[in-house]
């Protein structure tokens, strides 16, 4: 398992005790105009999500000579947990993954995905992402909890104390 893996593992892990937090995304797009198409992610609410990705499709449609459908952009899909996804777009349409251990894996999800359901998908140039808001980046350390002496260790530590012998001479 890779070391991201293992740490969107423990993070789920360790989240399932806590407040609930989540790393939202967002498609939009005016439906069958994948000129317009624009993703949010990485979000901390999906109302941020939401909000960015219409704004990215009104944009979008606005810069490709599509002003008057503009006002048509909505939101096609919302995901919401860590992990990296992807978007492949082909003839007709276009298919996104989400939440794959690595880049790669989302990107090969999407493409397989787009294969499936267009004609002539990207091939290159492809767009993936890492979500990752309201988790951390790192999994923390957890300390080590000393281990305490045990009673033979202890009496062997007087006697030697007693002894005058030095603790790097006295038998372990």
């Amino acid at each position: 398992m890779s070391k991201t893996f293992k740490s969107l593992v423990w993070v789920s892990v360790l989240l399932a005790f806590s407040e609930p937090t989540f790393a939202f995304t967002s498609m939009s797009a005016v439906p069958g105009d994948n000129s317009t198409l624009y993703r949010a992610s990485n979000f901390d609410t999906q109302a941020a999500a939401d909000k960015a990705a219409l704004t990215g499709c009104r944009t979008a449609a606005r810069s490709g000579g599509h002003g008057k459908t503009a006002k048509k952009c909505a939101v096609l899909s919302r995901s919401r947990g860590p992990g990296y996804g992807a978007l492949v777009c082909g003839d007709g349409g276009c298919t996104w993954r989400l939440g794959y251990e690595s880049a790669q894996a989302a990107v090969d999800a999407a493409y397989e995905g787009c294969g499936a359901n267009y004609k002539n998908c990207q091939q290159t140039n492809i767009d993936s992402w890492l979500d990752t808001a309201g988790f951390p980046s790192e999994v923390e350390a957890q300390p080590q909890v000393q281990q305490q002496p045990s009673m033979s260790d202890i009496y062997r530590a007087r006697w030697c104390a007693q002894q005058n012998v030095p603790p790097s001479q006295c038998g372990q």
